[in-house]
């Protein structure tokens, strides 16, 4: 936590949201998850998330409270963005992203 401090912007994960131990992240991190279920459970707990969209929810209407990652929308770099930063950058919504990559055709979230 103290190593994000100085930094003029960051970005970071954890799959381990979900063990109370590491429930300090939240201000740092986002939630890393799989599903739609994982999204509900962690946003419930104070974290904000990140989540990979299949094909199909794509092309659904965007859940609320999210915005499509910025790297998609506008092309912007995680070093310039910022947005996967926590609850302490003040920002509210979810971050969700469209599957892409080599693998996309074979992605189905996680059960």
């Amino acid at each position: 936590a103290a190593a994000f401090k100085n930094a003029k912007t960051h970005t970071a994960y954890t799959h381990q949201w979900h063990q109370a131990r590491f429930s300090e992240l939240k201000d740092f991190a986002m939630a890393s998850v799989d599903n739609a279920k994982q999204a509900v459970t962690a946003a419930a707990q104070g974290w904000r998330y990140f989540r990979v969209m299949t094909n199909q929810e794509s092309a659904e209407k965007k859940p609320a409270k999210t915005t499509i990652c910025p790297s998609v929308t506008v092309g912007l770099a995680c070093s310039d963005c910022g947005a996967c930063s926590g609850i302490e950058s003040g920002r509210k919504s979810q971050i969700v992203i469209p599957v892409h990559g080599s693998g996309a055709a074979a992605f189905s979230a996680a059960a």
